[in-house]
Order: C-alpha cells, then structure tokens, then sequence
C-alpha cells in the first residue's frame, strides 16, 4: 500500500456536464496563453490536455462526480502509455487542475489481515485554484443602438402628457 491511503469512504461533489465542459475549454486556453514561441503547447502540455480530456469526458459520472478510474485504464482510453499517464497527473496537480486521495482497502487474505492498493479518487478543481491561471475578462455588455437595443422608455409624467396632447 502506498503512503497516505486511506481506508475511508470518499465524498465525490457532483459536476455537471456543462460545468465540466467550461473546465475542460478554460484547461485549453490556459494552456494556450502559457505556450511559448517555438515550444511544444504551454503549461499543461498535450498530453495532460488529452489525459484530463479522457477523465472528464470519458470516466467522469456528472450525477455522482465519482471519477476513479485506474492509470491502465486512463492510458488505454487516452491511447498513451501509463508512465505517460503518471507525469500528466502530476503536472496536473502541480498546476491545482487535478487532486486525488490514495485509496486501499482492508480485506483478509489466508487469515492475516491486509491492506490491498484500490485507484484513486481524483477531483477536478475549480479554475480559481489553478495556479498561473487568469480568468478571461467579462464580455463587454453591447454598445447603445445596436441590433437589438430597445430605445428606453420615457418616465410616467412624460408619457402621460404625451398621451394627453394626443387623445
């Protein structure tokens, strides 16, 4: 068993498809506001991008939020090899997109009592922890007397006398 597993029961905070969606497309871009001229991708990398795809997307249970699939299983979904799989986590959690409990669980093996290495259990954090990470700003609300824009309407008193000089 690994340092730091625990026995415990893991509370899982459900996410909803669309909230996971815009964490995925945030993950993109702060990707492609770290890449440097003649590098390959930027802070996350490619295959952290495609690794955090294949949990959102292909283990993630938006009902539950339960996401604990295997290293093994993430790489033959991701179609990357694991040691591939295992740095990505890291750099994932080193970047605050990524967190995950060790987990084992007891059981009784020819009367001796032992602690067996089950998967993590992984969480995908809010992008206000991710380190290096800046919210895009707020879109700016449309100009005045664009495609759309109702005129305002004029207050009570000055519609009534309007009203009034016309009937």
């Amino acid at each position: 068993v690994w340092a730091g597993s625990v026995k415990k029961p893991i509370k899982f905070q459900p996410l909803t498809k669309k909230a996971a969606t815009r964490l995925w497309h945030r993950a993109r871009d702060f990707d492609r506001q770290t890449r440097r001229q003649g590098c390959h991708g930027g802070a996350i990398g490619h295959a952290a991008l495609k690794v955090l795809e294949t949990l959102i997307f292909d283990f993630l249970n938006y009902a539950s939020g339960r996401l604990d699939p295997s290293q093994a299983a993430i790489a033959l979904k991701a179609n990357v090899c694991e040691r591939t799989v295992r740095n990505a986590l890291n750099r994932l959690r080193d970047l605050g997109i990524l967190s995950w409990v060790r987990r084992c669980t007891e059981s009784r093996r020819e009367g001796r009592f032992v602690l067996e290495q089950d998967t993590n259990a992984y969480a995908i954090q809010s992008s206000l922890n991710w380190r290096g990470y800046r919210e895009p700003p707020e879109a700016p609300a449309p100009a005045a007397g664009t495609w759309g824009d109702h005129p305002a309407l004029p207050d009570v008193v000055t519609q009534a006398a309007v009203d009034r000089r016309a009937g």
